[in-house]
């Protein structure tokens, strides 16, 4: 993501780098739970990539991770157990 000053408003940002912004401050904060709902939706190819790296990290580092997503193709590629509502 490249703004013209690190003090770009958020709101200035288009709505993928907007979530890049979220998923990287929810991710420093090193929860112990992560709720992630739709964290790829809206962003490119190159951060969908980054972001599930992120989540499997948290997972690898024994945070609680939980995915909500309407992507089967993501579900399925990223997570241990799968339940369906």
């Amino acid at each position: 993501m490249k703004t013209a000053s690190p003090f770009t408003p958020i709101a200035a940002l288009s709505g993928g780098n907007q979530q890049k912004v979220i998923v990287a401050r929810e991710l420093d904060q090193n929860p112990r739970l992560l709720l992630a709902a739709q964290p790829t939706r809206g962003v490119d190819v190159g951060a969908i990539a980054f972001i599930h790296q992120r989540l499997i990290e948290a997972r690898d580092a024994s945070k609680a991770v939980l995915l909500i997503s309407a992507d089967l193709e993501e579900i399925l590629s990223i997570s241990d157990r799968i339940a369906v509502f």
